[in-house]
């Protein structure tokens, strides 16, 4: 198992907004670019630019089915952290697809992080959809504004 797809290295660059430091980063890096995003100067390194990480499936798996195989209680995995899992290619690579399959056929809990709008697509939205149903998922979707009038939120 390559434990280093699965897990942020001890650093006290890890955001305090993410209740983990396990996670699965299906990309190289995020097509958004956010300037007040901290994944920008922790993978400065990575100029290669968007590529898939095709590893971390594999990794995944292994995971999922030691902590199944020793009875253990799953701990959510983020996906992702540092790059947001839907980019422009993911219908190309279908790696976040592959990810979302095997949390389905292993029962394994994933929070979802994205400020796409491609979760909402073909079959990625429908295993998604079924993760979200039988409790094995959270989506948390980041919108971005400059408009102050769009940035307010306010309950029904």
């Amino acid at each position: 198992m390559h434990v280093s797809e699965l897990a942020v290295g001890a650093s006290n660059i890890v955001s305090p907004l993410c209740y983990t430091v396990l996670r699965l980063e299906p990309y190289t890096a995020c097509p958004f670019g956010c300037v007040y995003c901290y994944s920008r100067w922790y993978m400065r390194g990575n100029s290669g630019g968007l590529h898939p990480r095709y590893g971390v499936v594999d990794a995944f798996r292994d995971l999922a089915r030691r902590v199944r195989r020793r009875g253990l209680r799953p701990v959510p995995l983020r996906l992702a952290t540092l790059v947001d899992p839907f980019p422009p290619g993911e219908h190309l690579y279908r790696i976040t697809e592959r990810l979302l399959s095997v949390a389905l056929e292993l029962e394994y809990p994933l929070v979802v992080n994205t400020k796409s709008v491609g979760y909402r697509s073909g079959g990625v939205a429908r295993k998604l959809e079924t993760l979200l149903d039988r409790g094995l998922a959270v989506l948390q979707v980041s919108l971005s504004t400059l408009d102050p009038s769009k940035a307010r939120y306010s309950s029904p």
